[in-house]
């Protein structure tokens, strides 16, 4: 299948699980393909970008529209200065952008692409101390520890979809309430009843029933060859016997001769 989805633990850590060819995918998790990928990689970013972390400068400004990360700093300490230039920036020249860290650095991300002219005004505005574009987020996160537990589908003898290893240990983890609702509630909707810090790997059939799960071909969570259903029985037609077939004939031979007498 080669995909990804997504469960919360009973700390509310994110889990990021991926199938490679063989892997299982639980029916009621988010998939990677279901959820906006971008957002929670803008979260991801803006936990970076709060301990210090400088991304690359943009090398050259993009040709096409494209979202975007922004991280806006503000000209003095006081409230208000910062306050107004969240509004002269974010909300001027990117309508729309969601907030997705508070404090400052505050971090903003487009709902939409962004032109390349506002990508320009952004990148030479004073108060923007880095934009982002999202081919340059996912590079920029996979170099270091992104705060996500990821796992991945543990081959063994053969395939063994239900089974995943800790591919890494995020020294600060986020939970589902750092992410904006409509992505909180769409990777918390599978809960595994572990703690991932503590898990280094786990095995889907422990937690979850064949059923519960999509696998890539005919075999169960631990990699066994699902028996064939039996066949069902068609019951059969009764065919008619032979004796009240002949009744049936002479009773009629019967009322049609007397419709012939009672003719003449």
């Amino acid at each position: 299948m080669d995909t990804a989805w997504f469960a919360v633990d009973e700390d509310g850590h994110v889990g990021r699980f991926e199938t490679g060819e063989d892997g299982a995918v639980p029916n009621a998790a988010a998939n990677e393909e279901g959820i906006d990928s971008f957002m929670l990689r803008a979260v991801l970013a803006a936990r970076r970008l709060a301990q210090g972390e400088n991304p690359p400068a943009l090398a050259t400004q993009p040709r096409h529209p494209a979202r975007i990360v922004f991280a806006i700093d503000a000209a003095h300490d006081a409230p208000a200065t910062y306050r107004s230039a969240i509004e002269s920036t974010a909300a001027r020249l990117v309508p729309g952008a969601r907030i997705v860290r508070e404090a400052a650095p505050r971090v903003c991300a487009s709902d939409a692409p962004v032109t390349p002219e506002v990508i320009a005004k952004l990148s030479a505005h004073p108060d923007v101390r880095c934009v982002l574009l999202d081919s340059e987020l996912w590079e920029w996160l996979d170099e270091g520890d992104a705060g996500i537990f990821t796992y991945r589908n543990e081959w063994g003898d053969g395939p063994n979809p239900g089974a995943y290893k800790r591919a890494n240990l995020p020294t600060e983890p986020i939970v589902a309430s750092d992410l904006p609702g409509d992505l909180r509630a769409e990777l918390a909707a599978l809960e595994l009843p572990v703690r991932f810090d503590q898990t280094e790997a786990l095995h889907l059939a422990d937690h979850m029933t064949d059923d519960d799960a999509v696998c890539y071909g005919e075999i169960t969570l631990r990699g066994e060859v699902k028996a064939a259903a039996p066949p069902v029985a068609v019951p059969k037609r009764r065919s008619k016997s032979p004796t009240r077939t002949i009744v049936a004939i002479l009773v009629a031979l019967v009322l049609v001769a007397l419709w012939a007498a009672s003719r003449r």
